[in-house]
């Protein structure tokens, strides 16, 4: 192959890239916020420790009844009836019934995990797919359980879901506009009253926990406040009192209740938790309760914006006379005003946003997550020429950078760049691997719990590669390749002991059907006419303790691929990467 097709290749390879990381600051594809009003509650799950107790017969009997009663009393959610949702958790038919009659919007569940020494508590909101949502957990000392009382243990459990849904910043949806009146889903069953004070924002998932899939950052952009003027017992009327620019609200926009009963009680309770280290135990990891964003106050345009950066300014509108229906005014233009900027918050915003430098805010604009690896990278070629790498007295020769995009709800993507020194076994050579990954990733049916593998998501997806080598001291002189091929695979839990140790599991199966480029033979540059080529990955990692800190893990790669080179002899080139990575998000 003629070096002015090599570098044409890179061109379109380096064009592609930007392509892909130009649309993904850009929130290319970017998937709406789902509804969140009717609910399935499922029935708590426990280990099989504590199912095989005696003794904690009661403690079981206390968290069935206390988990969908906190799930009722937080006004977030219509809970659909128990005795309509038994066996649902395991029974795909069931959940399908449910969402076709019901228009159920998502799953709640409570799995309750003994660790020996302190009891994990952890909450989850699925979609209708049973993909994870949202996640929340708590722990309670073993020693502490008897003393905390039925109490204690429905407060935890309380605080849990409520924090669960406070997650998310906003508490209900404009299901209708004329002029300047919305209709709003949220009414007397969400603690709304007339003259409350809302505001209205439109939000997106800025980015997922790489190991759970959960939501963890959101991108809210405010939008306006409004007054409700009418509610009923599931929705409100409210009259828009401003707005950033005419038009800039529109049905499915989210609305933030202040009076739902799950934000209402952290409101009372920031400054004295309901609940700490004297009913929890010294040895438990409650997550720290943060205020809520105050309710707004008229004609205060500081308090649009929660995290007070670039604070939007909104113009109030004139109320319409008092004998004119709502739904019936006629409402005037209204002014265009100065634009709230997008603001990011982390777990739902509970407390504001966060501060980043002008580097974390590019990076996190362009990739969700990244990861460095350092570690060992061997090589071998056998056919008409033989060559290998020489162990490298370090064992560390290959230096690796990844990022990783969600382009939409299924769809993702990967930038990898690998480099590479050391030495053969007759002279040294230098190496790097550029590959983007395009792919769609689903969730996969939850296994029983006693499963020591499970596999939560499978993935498939096409990957392209600029690959090379130069090789000095040898009679192989080295690759210049592009790999083009696809890939499937998955991702899920290694479940140790009883359930509650979990190491993070990643697993690809590689094919590359295509392959343009050279080969160095007695130092003569070989074109690569047909070529087929394997390659599997595998990764362990240790998920993070916390939301957003870094997690720690193994990967090992390994591929193989036969040429056909123009002078009709066959060559094998072999490659292994064995590396630690560290990962977070950005």
């Amino acid at each position: 192959m003629s070096r002015k097709y090599i570098k044409y290749l890179s061109l379109q390879v380096a064009m592609l890239v930007a392509w892909v990381a130009l649309a993904a600051s850009n929130g290319f594809a970017a998937a709406d916020m789902p509804r969140l009003e009717r609910a399935v509650v499922f029935a708590p799950d426990f280990s099989q420790s504590i199912l095989s107790n005696p003794r904690m017969a009661d403690f079981r009997g206390g968290v069935q009844r206390a988990f969908p009663e906190a799930v009722k009393s937080s006004g977030r959610f219509r809970v659909i009836d128990a005795e309509l949702t038994r066996n649902a958790r395991n029974d795909e038919k069931v959940r399908a019934g449910l969402i076709e009659q019901f228009e159920v919007d998502g799953f709640v569940s409570l799995d309750i995990l003994d660790r020996t020494d302190t009891f994990d508590f952890v909450v989850r909101l699925f979609d209708r797919k049973l993909e994870p949502l949202l996640q929340e957990s708590d722990s309670i000392d073993a020693a502490k359980m008897e003393s905390a009382g039925a109490t204690g243990v429905n407060s935890l459990i309380e605080g849990l879901v409520y924090r669960l849904f406070n997650r998310v910043p906003y508490d209900a949806k404009i299901l209708s506009m004329q002029g300047r009146f919305i209709v709003v889903s949220g009414g007397l069953e969400q603690g709304v009253q007339v003259g409350d004070e809302i505001t209205i924002s439109r939000v997106a998932v800025a980015s997922r926990h790489p190991a759970t899939g959960v939501w963890n950052k959101f991108t809210v952009e405010a939008l306006g406040r409004a007054k409700v003027a009418e509610v009923k017992d599931r929705t409100s009327i409210a009259q828009m009192t401003g707005q950033i620019k005419p038009g800039a609200v529109r049905v499915g926009d989210g609305v933030k209740l202040v009076r739902i009963a799950s934000r209402a009680r952290f409101a009372r309770e920031a400054a004295v938790p309901a609940y700490g280290p004297e009913v929890l135990g010294s040895g438990a990891r409650p997550i720290p309760v943060e205020p809520l964003t105050p309710q707004l106050a008229a004609g205060n345009p500081e308090k649009l914006n929660p995290t007070n950066e670039k604070p939007a300014v909104v113009n109030p509108v004139p109320a319409a006379p008092a004998a004119v229906s709502p739904l019936d005014s006629p409402v005037a233009t209204e002014e265009q005003v100065t634009p709230a900027a997008s603001v990011a918050e982390e777990e739902g915003g509970v407390g504001g946003g966060r501060k980043e430098s002008w580097f974390g805010s590019v990076a996190a604009g362009i990739f969700s997550e990244g990861e460095l690896g350092l570690g060992l990278r061997s090589w071998s070629v056998t056919g008409p020429v033989s060559a290998s790498t020489a162990a490298p007295y370090t064992l560390v020769n290959n230096i690796g950078l990844r990022g990783t995009r969600r382009l939409s709800r299924e769809a993702f993507g990967d930038m990898e760049a690998d480099f590479s020194f050391g030495s053969s076994l007759s002279g040294s050579f230098t190496g790097y691997d550029l590959r983007g990954n395009g792919y769609l990733e689903y969730p996969v049916a939850p296994e029983s719990q006693g499963t020591v593998l499970q596999f939560h998501r499978w993935r498939y997806g096409g990957v392209g590669r600029l690959v090379g080598l130069s090789v000095s001291g040898e009679k192989f002189g080295g690759l210049d390749a592009f790999f083009f091929g696809g890939f499937v695979g998955g991702r899920g839990d290694l479940n140790i002991g009883d359930n509650s140790r979990k190491l993070g599991v990643q697993g690809d199966l590689f094919l590359y059907p295509l392959t343009v480029g050279s080969f160095g033979y007695k130092g003569v540059k070989q074109s690569i006419d047909s070529a087929l080529g394997t390659g599997i990955e595998v990764k362990l990692f240790r998920p993070a303790d916390a939301k957003g800190a870094a997690e720690y893990g193994l990967t090992w790669q390994y591929e193989s691929h036969s040429f056909q080179l123009g002078n009709s002899k066959t060559a094998v080139y072999d490659s292994s990467k064995f590396y630690l990575g560290i990962r977070s998000e950005l």
